[in-house]
């Protein structure tokens, strides 16, 4: 803040037309600077003999006779004006330091996050750190990785990216979208997450929420039992082994609950790997074999043109695929396809392939896993290859390879294989992985990936 803004703010503050932002910014300098609270109480002393001034109060008290007498009570009763006026002007002065110098907002909860974790915290500081506590005034965007928070009671509650929430207060969390996992103490028992879609309030319980961008929100019980709320009014109790998918304002669809989903303790072992499980982006629309791949649909990845970002075929049916014939992933969410576009386009190329490079730490073991599914209208021998480079994939040396394949006659072939993991040593602080369809026969088929991950090895 300049020495213009500066007087700017105080005169406002004395006037009474500061704004609520503009209040928290001028607490936030007198706090820290010496220099602009001596200058806030030069202008409270300014202030104070201005009134006085105004009121028309003089020290002469020479009067003699009646005459003078009478002006001596007139002069008494101006004093008293003014040192009425005075202590308005204290009392004013006082009420605007109390609200500079407002204490912050009570920590309601600790937080500790993953290695390699993006995140801010609104009007707070951020950063990796784990001492940092949240207030009812902390909003917190995760863009990478996870986030744990524990409330007072022992309430605790595991955040997955991408995610926007805020506690509400020690018991509500205002989930924008995101997925959780929450335990509750026997203390917190009452405890509720709010989605755009429901509420959630706990009676006793382990569950998770998922609020995804664009999908329809899900609660999964683990044990215990909660009851879900809509904004119509339709109200459930699940039980422990129960979930629900809300399709509309007044139905709540039964689904099986998926463990997977969720994250109950921090990862130890996260690098700086976005975007593995292809949920950060803008949700495809439903089409056969997906999307064209975009920025916004495939974040944090570098594509060639033959690759699609799938969720839904073209009648809504889940999967990669086409109509009510599609394959899912062990997530059973958004897919990647490749092999997409016409069929001149020569596999094994960067047309065919994904690829992103992130930190290492020279020396460091690293564990690469993901999931490979192939879909067959007829006979097809489908492969995926993923390699490691040192540095970029266009100039580095390739460090690890290793392929999954799939072959298949017709749709009962169709599927996803087990994860495939192979592991590497680091070289450099920039490593890249690749993926790209290297199939020998996929005229007619088509090959998906979903869930990949780096992780580190041992110590």
């Amino acid at each position: 803040m300049t020495r213009s803004d500066l007087d700017h703010a105080i005169q406002s503050s004395f006037d009474g037309t500061l704004s609520e932002a503009e209040c928290l910014e001028l607490r936030a300098v007198l706090k820290s600077d010496p220099a602009a609270r001596a200058l806030y109480y030069e202008y409270a002393g300014l202030q104070q003999s201005l009134v006085f001034r105004i009121s028309g109060f003089s020290p002469i008290d020479v009067a003699r006779g009646f005459a003078d007498i009478r002006l001596r009570i007139q002069n008494r009763r101006t004093k008293r004006v003014s040192m009425i006026a005075a202590a308005a002007v204290i009392v004013a002065a006082l009420v605007a330091m109390q609200l500079i110098f407002v204490s912050d907002p009570p920590v309601i909860a600790t937080y500790e996050v993953a290695p390699g974790s993006v995140f801010t915290i609104e009007g707070v500081d951020s950063g990796e750190g784990t001492t940092e506590g949240l207030s009812e005034e902390s909003v917190v965007k995760l863009t990478q990785g996870s986030f744990e928070l524990v409330l007072r009671d022992g309430t605790r509650g595991v955040v997955v990216a991408p995610a926007k929430f805020q506690l509400r207060d020690e018991k509500e969390l205002d989930l924008s979208y995101g997925t959780v996992w929450v335990r509750v103490s026997d203390e917190g028992k009452g405890f509720r997450v709010k989605t755009p879609e429901f509420l959630v309030t706990d009676l006793g319980t382990k569950f998770g929420v998922r609020s995804l961008q664009n999908a329809a929100d899900e609660v999964h019980v683990f044990s215990g039992s909660v009851e879900v709320s809509t904004p119509s009014g339709t109200k459930e109790t699940l039980v422990g082994g129960e979930a629900r998918l809300r399709i509309s304002s007044k139905r709540l669809l039964s689904i099986p609950v998926a463990p997977g989903h969720f994250l109950t303790e921090l990862p130890t072992n996260q690098v700086h790997f976005v975007n593995g499980n292809f949920e950060e982006g803008t949700r495809p629309d439903d089409a056969n074999f997906g999307s064209k791949a975009t920025s916004a649909l495939l974040p944090g990845w570098s594509f060639g043109r033959d690759i699609a970002v799938t969720f839904n075929s073209s009648s809504g049916k889940l999967g990669h695929g086409y109509y009510n014939d599609t394959i899912v992933s062990s997530t059973a969410d958004v897919q990647v396809g490749f092999h997409n576009g016409p069929y001149s386009y020569t596999v094994g190329t960067p047309d065919d392939s994904i690829w992103q490079t992130f930190t290492t730490v020279p020396g460091q073991q690293y564990e690469v896993s993901f999931e490979m599914g192939g879909f067959f209208s007829s006979q097809g021998n489908l492969r995926i290859t993923a390699t490691i480079y040192n540095g970029s994939a266009t100039s580095g040396s390739a460090l690890a390879q290793t392929s999954a394949s799939r072959s298949g006659k017709g749709p009962a072939d169709n599927g996803y294989n087990k994860p495939t993991q192979f592991t590497f040593t680091a070289q450099s602080g920039l490593t890249t992985l690749a993926l790209t369809e290297t199939s020998p026969n996929s005229k007619v088929s088509a090959p998906a990936i979903d869930n990949v991950s780096v992780k580190k090895v041992g110590k």
